[in-house]
């Protein structure tokens, strides 16, 4: 058991699960092995032979808090939160001060919008483990999402050294915390849409001596848009030969970078600060004068499961409706753009283009993002793109969607002046009017 969970420990659960199997051949009734063995397949993705290891082993000691907090956790990640909090609560009933069901109850109450609540339970675990990056992190995204930016960005950037945000190491440069830095490293992290997002703080640090390692789809976009800036598209190559002619004193993941500079929503500017490709914008604009009506951009399906994907997407088929187009009757003066990047269907009354949004640039994307009239989008990276970019943007907020970066009931978007957030339910048709003049707007 102890080699076992010395496996797991190590990231390795599929070594641990052939212990533990060999170790219930003998033991077919040890609740804790049962147990141990359902975390392992919890984390080896097997959701639901883990949810029966966690009743078996519920059935065998019922007095245990681990069990319950076991099935809780597949019962969060099923999207079954209600429920969830249900078992994470009979955890708690059977050891007050376990730690593990006292984050996750958090977890699951910012989920449900109940973040006064999540902080409470976030507090009383960490009173127990003060230097769990797990709580932390997540204590932060509440604190941001109720506008505390100053306690959140320090809590978030605890998280940095787990799997989710892995620290990047570039010789003996020292974490950028407090104070100030001779030569600085920002390192792209997390998903290109999280890069984009953060690179709003890049101004911040104009003037000072700064490589940005980044995603290379990312790279011609940004070095175009911070000409003082050393962009490096090295995020996924081991070897780094820039580093022989630069040689950093201190580093900082992307998304750490507002710790430094924003402590509280009004600290943003909001304003663009993506240049897209001038040449690339005239082939879109080329390709977009050809099309009727005003030209919208869509996209309807967002994130993946762990990111809360689930939560972001809506039919195609049934947002065109809801916009007023129809088979059957005459639609709106309007031209639908598809922004989906991966899998996009060929839905009929969207054009995809795939050379566009489909490839390995990402200058393609932005230069037709910003000659759209405007974009209609859930929750996606592209809502950070046109942002970023200025184009009117509207996004449509679900409401089981609970996310610091879109606040508490707010109408605009704290990071992008041009982005409107719609919360669920969706008018949908007063959305598509409200982009009409759009680009004479822009223009003038």
């Amino acid at each position: 058991m102890i080699q076992a969970r010395q496996l797991v420990e190590a990231g390795d659960p599929t070594g641990a699960l052939s212990l533990y199997e060999s170790y219930l051949n003998d033991h077919p009734n040890d609740a804790e092995c049962l147990y141990c063995m359902g975390a392992a397949l919890f984390d080896h993705g097997n959701l639901g032979v883990a949810f029966q290891m966690f009743q078996q082993s519920m059935r065998i000691a019922p007095e245990k808090a681990a069990p319950h907090n076991g099935i809780g956790r597949c019962l969060y990640a099923w999207h079954q939160h209600e429920q969830a909090a249900e078992f994470y609560a009979k955890a708690l009933e059977r050891d007050p001060d376990y730690k593990f069901a006292l984050s996750n109850m958090g977890t699951v109450l910012h989920s449900m919008g109940r973040h006064d609540e999540a902080l409470e339970f976030y507090h009383r675990a960490i009173e127990i483990d003060p230097n769990s990056p797990d709580t932390l992190g997540n204590l932060g995204m509440v604190y941001m999402t109720k506008g505390d930016w100053e306690n959140g960005w320090r809590c978030m950037h605890s998280h940095v050294g787990q799997p989710e945000r892995p620290e990047r190491f570039f010789g003996d440069a020292e974490m950028w915390i407090d104070g100030g830095f001779d030569r600085l490293v920002v390192y792209g992290e997390q998903g290109v849409g999280d890069e984009v997002y953060f690179a709003a703080l890049l101004h911040e640090l104009e003037g000072r001596d700064v490589v940005l390692e980044t995603n290379p789809k990312l790279a011609g976009l940004f070095q175009r848009s911070f000409p003082w800036l050393k962009v490096r598209g090295t995020r996924y190559q081991a070897d780094k030969p820039w580093l022989a002619d630069f040689s950093p004193t201190h580093k900082i993941p992307i998304a750490s970078l507002p710790m430094h500079f924003w402590d509280k929503p009004d600290d943003c500017p909001r304003k663009p600060y993506l240049t897209a490709c001038p040449e690339r914008r005239k082939m879109a604009r080329a390709l977009l004068d050809d099309l009727p009506g005003r030209k919208i951009g869509l996209a309807w399906t967002g994130g993946f499961a762990k990111g809360a994907g689930y939560e972001r997407q809506v039919d195609a088929q049934w947002l065109l409706e809801k916009l007023g187009v129809s088979p059957f009757t005459d639609g709106p003066d309007v031209t639908f753009i598809s922004l989906q990047y991966k899998e996009p269907p060929l839905v009929p009354g969207i054009i995809h283009w795939p050379f566009m949004v489909e490839t390995p640039d990402y200058d393609d994307t932005a230069a037709l993002v910003a000659e759209l009239d405007a974009v209609i989008s859930v929750p996606t990276s592209v809502i950070n793109l046109a942002g970023a970019l200025g184009t009117p943007t509207w996004v449509l907020l679900p409401k089981t969607y609970h996310h610091w970066r879109y606040g508490i009931n707010e109408a605009t978007h704290p990071w992008f002046g041009c982005v409107n957030v719609v919360h669920e339910p969706w008018d949908l048709k007063s959305v598509l009017e409200a982009t009409d003049g759009t680009r004479e707007l822009r223009a003038a």
